[in-house]
């Protein structure tokens, strides 16, 4: 597996990270432009397939908020690796959000901690093992780094976004991550998002208070003051 290198910054300096280098798998497989992993559709599908199981949704009412495509999803069986149409899983995941969590900020930011714990411990990205290492998030570049990698693996699960982060200060540090092209990153996933951030910060030792919202159709923004708590 091939890394980008890393990417530092000074203060105020803004880098941007494109994702076109996910446009085409090994063997010159094209990518669809807009694509989501199977990782997320499937944890969505069984969200929405529980709650039809268990009567909290019904099929009808389900269906009536999706199109021809992610009704096919939430039929077919996924695999974790390939790539599926973004709209289709966007709308999965709103019906997710409004259904199911019925729009809770709160858990929808736990499960970003528990996506966490199960991207690392399956071994899949290797950034987040770097991420996990020892590092001091209280200096700037150390921080800007590890934002780096944890944002990185957001990359590889929407392959149209954009990634872009600034050190804004580094007394305390803070640091602001932004998604461009983000019309297809669902709210759910916005929160999903600051929870992981949260997690991955908590696991190496540093106190993190995270925010985020959605300055406009197309761009999501993340802010994060860092403390040690050691």
């Amino acid at each position: 597996m091939t890394h980008a290198p890393f990417l530092g910054g000074a203060q105020g300096e803004a880098k941007k990270l494109r994702n076109d280098g996910y446009r085409t798998q090994r063997g010159g497989t094209t990518i669809p432009p807009a694509s989501s992993k199977g990782l997320v559709a499937l944890q969505q599908v069984a969200i929405l397939r529980a709650a039809l199981e268990q009567g909290t949704v019904g099929r009808e009412r389900l269906e009536a908020r999706l199109g021809s495509s992610a009704i096919g999803l939430l039929d077919a069986k996924l695999e974790p690796m390939r790539w599926y149409p973004a709209d289709a899983v966007a709308e999965l995941i709103e019906a997710n959000w409004e259904l199911c969590l019925g729009r809770n900020a709160d858990l929808a930011v736990s499960a970003g901690h528990t996506l966490f714990r199960e991207l690392k411990e399956s071994g899949r990205y290797q950034q987040l093992e770097y991420a996990a290492g020892d590092h001091d998030l209280s200096v700037g570049v150390e921080a800007l780094r590890h934002t780096r990698l944890v944002g990185s693996v957001v990359l590889n699960l929407f392959n149209f976004l954009e990634l872009g982060y600034e050190l804004v200060s580094e007394n305390p540090t803070e640091i602001c991550i932004t998604y461009d092209r983000a019309e297809l990153y669902p709210e759910l996933a916005r929160y999903v998002g600051q929870g992981f951030v949260q997690k991955s910060a908590e696991e190496m030792g540093a106190s993190l208070e995270c925010s985020s919202k959605r300055v406009r159709p197309d761009r999501v923004q993340y802010r994060l003051m860092i403390e040690p708590t050691g």
